[in-house]
């Protein structure tokens, strides 16, 4: 078990965000995370990667209890994360946004031919010398990942990777995500809206709901499971 999130409780004055909540990720699996908006899927990032405490609840990572560690020392450990709106450094180029990404890493991943690495898993190569800012909405948040992976993480938390891209720049997405699970022997947790997309890449699936963990399974299980549906698309009849 690579991470333990065992009674998770996040409350933002009156309202809690997150209730009793645990999770379990095996190593090597890709979790699908999703829940409706406002569900605590952003929020359970934020208390694994250290942005935000639990009120209540603890974090357990590779064994060690990394509850009350700042996100650096959580990077520094291998957890790795991306965010929902992408903010690359406009000015440097996608070469020096990557590097960037390896100053928090305890290993040596700067050198030249680990950057080149990440820049053809991602497909960034032909652009690595340009400015971030020239890059269109798929491949900035290609450059997103691509920081991530410059710190060489165990564990790689994607929050809406998929957001705003074509149906076929998913299938893309999707392909490249599955292959750098392999190649770098990664565990990988997904937030993601777009269902199809979850289903098909993530080998078991968690449901939030108003804070509170509503299912666990398969993606057949979660597909089929009244509550889910529900949660969704309110009760029928």
């Amino acid at each position: 078990m690579i991470l333990e999130a065992k009674g998770i409780v996040k409350r933002f004055g009156g309202l809690v965000a997150l209730n009793k909540v645990d999770v379990d990720v095996e190593k090597g699996e890709i979790l699908g995370l999703i829940g409706p908006n406002g569900s605590g899927k952003t929020t359970l990032f934020n208390v694994v990667s250290g942005i935000y405490k639990p009120d209540e609840g603890r974090i357990i990572y590779n064994g060690e209890d990394i509850t009350h560690l700042p996100p650096y020392a959580r990077a520094r450990m291998g957890i790795g994360r991306t965010f929902q709106i992408v903010r690359p450094f406009p000015s440097l180029t996608v070469r020096e946004n990557i590097m960037i990404g390896s100053f928090f890493s305890t290993e040596k991943v700067r050198e030249k031919s680990f950057i080149e690495y990440i820049l053809e898993l991602t497909g960034l190569a032909a652009k690595s010398d340009l400015p971030a800012k020239a890059l269109n909405l798929p491949e900035k948040r290609r450059l997103e990942i691509a920081r991530a992976l410059a710190l060489k993480p165990k564990l790689l938390l994607l929050d809406e990777t998929l957001a705003g891209l074509t149906p076929a720049e998913i299938d893309q997405a999707l392909h490249m995500i599955s292959n750098i699970r392999k190649e770098m022997d990664l565990t990988i947790i997904m937030v993601e809206h777009i269902m199809r997309a979850v289903m098909k890449i993530s080998d078991r699936i968690v449901v939030l709901s108003n804070g509170v963990k509503i299912a666990e399974g398969t993606p057949s299980e979660i597909a089929n499971d009244p509550v889910v549906i529900e949660a969704y698309l309110g009760r029928v009849g």
